[in-house]
C-alpha cells in the first residue's frame, strides 16, 4: 500500500451519501475486504447510520454511528452504536483512530444521543476509553453440543472409532437434554417468515420489564435481519393462543446453528430454547452457538437449557462503577459468525453484528470472547445503572 503523502491532513469530513459512497467503498476494499457495497446501502443510504471520513486529500480512515433507540425505564430515548472504525495500515497509530472515535462521540453529543455502545477489539477498546467510554464487561461464547463426532476426533485417533462411538455419546447427551420434554398443548413452535405485529407486542412488554433495552420493534428487526445483506437469517418463535412469548433469530454457519438475537418473556426462555434445540437437531446441526454478555439470572437460564460457557474474557469496569454495573446489561451478538479470509498474507475478520466491522492482523484472536462491552453516556451524572437492573441491546 502506498504511503500517505506528508500533505495529508487528519481532517474529519462528512460528505453527503452520494459523495460518500466511492471513497468509503475504496477504504473498505483496503481494510474491510469482506464488506460489500450492499452493506453500504443497508447502513448509510438507508439513513440508519452516518459516516465520518478522515484525511484530505486522501481518505485514510472512517468510522460510523448507527442510530439505535432505547427504552430506559419505559421511556424511549435516542442512542447509537459505534461501528466501522477502520484505518489504513500505514496510519494505524493512536492519533487517527482517536480522531475518528472522538468525531463519533462529538456528533452523538451534538445530536442529543443519550448513549453509545460498542464491542471493540482490544486495540480499539483502548482508543474508545480515551474518548469517554468505559468497559462494563465482556462477551462470552456459549455452546450446546448436539453431535459429538467432530469433538471425539480430537481425543480419538481413529476416525472410524470416533464415528462408531459418536451415536452412543449423542444418545446420552440427548437423554440429558431439556428438549426431551413435550411442548404443552396450547403452545405453538413456528418459523415465521416475517416480523409481524406480534413482535411489537412482545417488544412493548420487554420495554417495561427491562430497565434499559435496545429497540426490538417489528420494523427494526425487519431492517436488522430480514434486509441484512451479510447473512441469511431465519426466525424461530414460540407462541401461546396467538400471543408471541419469545423468538430466536438464527443463521447456519457450516455445521453449527448460531443465535443472533433472542428475546422472550422471563418464564418462557427455557421452553423456547428447548424447542429451538429440536429444530437444530432436525437441521442436523452439530452445535448451537451463541455469543452474549448478561446478568447472572439470564446466564443461569442458558445453563439450565444445556448451553455451556466457553472461555470468558475478563469483565472490567472503569470509572469506579463497581462490578454490579454488569448486571444492567444483556447483549446478544452474532459476532461469532465472523467471516475470515487471507488477503495478501494478512488475516481479516468482518464482524457481521450490528456493532461494527473490524480489520484484524495476524496474532489477534477473532473469538467474540475477546470483545469488551463499552458504553458512552452524554451525561455521566444520569447513569441508567442507578435506576435500572438490566440492559439489553
Amino acid at each position: 500500500m502506498p504511503a500517505v503523502a506528508a500533505s495529508t491532513i487528519w481532517r474529519i469530513t462528512q460528505p453527503d451519501v452520494r459523495e460518500l459512497r466511492e471513497p468509503l467503498l475504496e477504504l473498505w476494499r483496503r481494510n474491510l475486504p469482506n464488506a460489500s457495497s450492499s452493506r453500504f446501502g443497508w447502513l448509510y443510504e438507508s439513513g440508519r447510520a452516518e459516516a465520518f471520513l478522515l484525511g484530505e486529500p486522501r481518505v485514510v480512515g472512517s468510522a460510523g454511528c448507527l442510530s439505535r433507540r432505547f427504552a430506559i425505564a419505559g421511556e424511549m430515548v435516542e442512542g447509537g452504536a459505534a461501528i466501522d472504525l477502520n484505518v489504513d495500515e500505514s496510519q494505524r497509530s493512536v492519533g487517527p483512530a482517536l480522531t475518528l472515535a472522538r468525531a463519533v462521540t462529538q456528533a452523538a453529543d451534538q445530536n442529543g444521543l443519550a448513549c453509545l455502545y460498542g464491542l471493540p477489539i482490544p486495540r480499539a477498546a483502548a482508543v474508545l476509553k480515551r474518548c469517554g467510554y468505559r468497559q462494563i464487561g465482556a462477551i462470552s461464547n456459549w455452546t450446546k453440543l448436539l453431535r459429538s463426532e467432530f469433538k471425539l476426533r480430537d481425543v480419538v485417533r481413529s476416525r472410524l472409532a470416533a464415528k462408531l462411538v459418536a451415536p452412543f455419546v449423542d444418545a446420552a447427551m440427548r437423554w440429558k437434554s431439556s428438549d426431551g420434554r413435550r411442548l404443552p398443548a396450547d403452545f405453538v413452535a413456528e418459523s415465521p417468515t416475517e416480523f409481524d405485529a406480534r413482535f411489537d407486542k412482545l417488544w412493548q412488554r420487554a420495554s417495561q420489564r427491562f430497565g434499559v433495552i435496545g429497540e426490538r420493534t417489528a420494523d427494526f428487526l425487519s431492517w436488522r435481519f430480514s434486509k441484512c445483506p451479510d447473512l441469511k437469517y431465519e426466525i424461530f418463535a414460540l407462541s401461546r393462543r396467538d400471543e408471541l412469548l419469545g423468538y430466536v433469530v438464527w443463521y447456519q454457519d457450516e455445521d453449527s446453528i448460531c443465535i443472533a438475537d433472542l428475546l422472550a418473556d422471563e418464564d418462557s426462555i427455557e421452553l423456547l430454547l428447548s424447542e429451538f434445540t429440536r429444530l437444530a437437531r432436525r437441521r442436523r446441526a452439530a452445535a448451537i452457538r451463541m455469543s452474549c454478555f448478561g446478568p447472572p439470572e439470564f446466564c443461569q437460564r442458558l445453563q439450565s437449557s444445556g448451553l455451556v460457557v466457553g472461555i470468558l474474557a475478563p469483565a472490567g469496569f472503569d470509572g469506579g462503577a463497581g462490578a454490579d454495573v454488569g448486571r444492567d446489561w444483556r447483549v446478544v451478538s452474532d459476532n461469532g459468525g465472523s467471516r475470515h479470509r487471507r488477503v495478501k498474507g494478512r488475516r481479516h475478520a468482518f464482524q457481521t453484528g450490528t456493532v461494527g466491522t473490524h480489520a484484524r492482523r495476524d496474532g489477534l484472536r477473532t473469538s467474540a470472547a475477546d470483545g469488551a462491552v463499552l458504553e458512552w453516556r452524554a451525561d455521566p451524572q444520569l447513569s441508567p445503572h442507578r435506576r435500572t437492573r438490566r440492559f439489553a441491546v
